[in-house]
């Protein structure tokens, strides 16, 4: 079972994400009055739940077996799928979190 990452993608995925987090989110909060700013914890959640989410789409699982046969076999195959995605999604994470990280820095010191 290989999944085969659209890069591209993953790209145009990762330039949004960074606006939103870096610069949409602190804006709108601006908007209100406010200032919002979210923590490095809720970034890299924001990173992780696209990156899985992304990996899931290109590679959706396959059928799992019916639990109420045997639960055994369908929590054997639910983790072997969830294997999988993760070990995909970890790059996927790394090339998003990287380029999150990239426009906050580059936010802090005034480059564009």
């Amino acid at each position: 079972m290989e999944i085969v990452i659209d890069w591209l993608v993953v790209t145009g995925v990762t330039v949004a994400l960074a606006w939103v987090v870096n610069s949409g989110i602190p804006l709108l909060g601006r908007l209100f009055g406010q200032a919002w700013e979210l923590s490095e914890l809720v970034k890299k959640a924001v990173a992780f739940s696209a990156s899985v989410g992304l990996v899931y789409f290109w590679r959706p699982p396959l059928d799992l077996p019916d639990p109420a046969l045997d639960p055994f076999l369908f929590v054997g195959a639910l983790l072997g799928q969830a294997e999988v995605v993760f070990k995909a999604a970890q790059e996927v994470y790394d090339h998003i979190w990287k380029g999150i990280i990239l426009k906050s820095v580059a936010r802090l010191f005034g480059a564009s």
